[in-house]
């Protein structure tokens, strides 16, 4: 997950020097992202449990989730940091073109 998150972040603000802080933080979000439940989840699995201790059972529909582009899972916490390292002000939220 570190090495993912360490090569998601240098790929997407190639410009910027990533403190380590900011790819732990990365990196626990792809760890949620990416734990058992959800790989089952993203197979089709409707319900497990372990008998007793654990049960889950997943929402209809929700089997599908795309990951194809890690960058929109880059925190706020893990932007703060790189922005504080280097000086700058990084958010995730952009100016969009629309038609009226």
């Amino acid at each position: 997950m570190l090495n993912v998150a360490g090569r998601t972040l240098t790929i997407a603000y190639p410009k910027y020097t990533i403190p380590d802080a900011a790819t732990y933080e990365f990196a626990n979000v792809l760890s949620i992202l990416y734990n058992d439940t959800g790989r089952l989840q993203r197979q089709g699995t409707a319900s497990f449990g372990l008998t007793g201790v654990f049960n889950v059972t997943f929402k209809d529909g929700s089997t599908t989730m795309p990951y194809d582009d890690l960058r929109k899972f880059i925190p706020q916490t893990a932007l703060d940091l790189i922005g504080a390292e280097n000086g700058v002000k990084l958010s995730k939220r952009s100016a969009k073109w629309t038609v009226m």
